[in-house]
């Protein structure tokens, strides 16, 4: 019958939306079945805190938990907990909300009080779980993305530390190819001079053979 009496609770809310919260609890109490009084106030004042300015809003939330610390009774912790679960809102705490809730949807008996808490437990603990689950795919993603973000990094001072090491084998490469033109430089000039002595030589023994001697060494630079 819960179901029943809180689908045509929330109609006729709508119903006299613009209504206060005194006046239609008022209007809909002797239409409601015995146990439902709670229930109707419990919605109505959902209703009209929702619909409040976020500023005020702050301001009855602080006002709803002063009056709960004085008075832990069904009506402020209910009161309570409704702001807290209103989506949206600048006191939004669904996690205070549902703690708020367990004790009346724990209590004994099959009360519409009891139910709608139940129900409301539920709802809002549903979106925590959900929230939950959304945060931590988030905190994953955030992850991978950092991972992939590393290992680019890690990649890109790779490649950065092979186009130095292809630079240096570069300047290795030509460093010994100077080198290598040196040294034939150095063997061709070195033959050159061996000619050169060889020819001297030839002169000489073809001098000495025709009796004639040398001529004078000159000086070889």
């Amino acid at each position: 019958m819960i179901r029943v009496h809180a689908f045509v609770l929330v109609a006729l809310l709508a119903l006299f939306g613009g209504c206060a919260e005194d006046s239609v609890r008022q209007v809909l109490a002797p239409r409601l079945p015995e146990g439902m009084e709670d229930v109707a106030e419990a919605v109505a004042y959902a209703q009209s805190f929702a619909a409040m300015p976020g500023d005020v809003q702050r301001l009855e939330a602080d006002g709803l938990a002063g009056g709960f610390a004085r008075n832990h009774d069904n009506r402020s912790r209910l009161r309570l907990a409704l702001a807290l679960g209103t989506p949206g809102s600048p006191v939004q705490d669904d996690v205070r909300a549902v703690a708020l809730l367990e004790p009346l949807a724990e209590q004994s008996g099959k009360s519409p009080l009891r139910q709608f808490a139940a129900t409301l437990q539920s709802q809002i603990a549903a979106r925590v779980k959900e929230k939950r689950r959304a945060d931590s795919l988030k905190g994953e993603v955030d992850t991978a993305r950092a991972q992939a973000d590393a290992a680019k990094s890690q990649v890109d001072a790779a490649r950065t530390e092979l186009q130095a090491a292809r630079g240096q084998a570069e300047n290795a490469r030509r460093e010994a190819e100077l080198q290598r033109g040196q040294a034939e430089a150095s063997r061709l000039q070195s033959e050159a001079l061996r000619q050169q002595l060889e020819a001297l030589k030839a002169v000489e023994r073809t001098m000495i053979e025709r009796g004639n001697p040398p001529p004078p060494a000159r000086d070889s630079k």
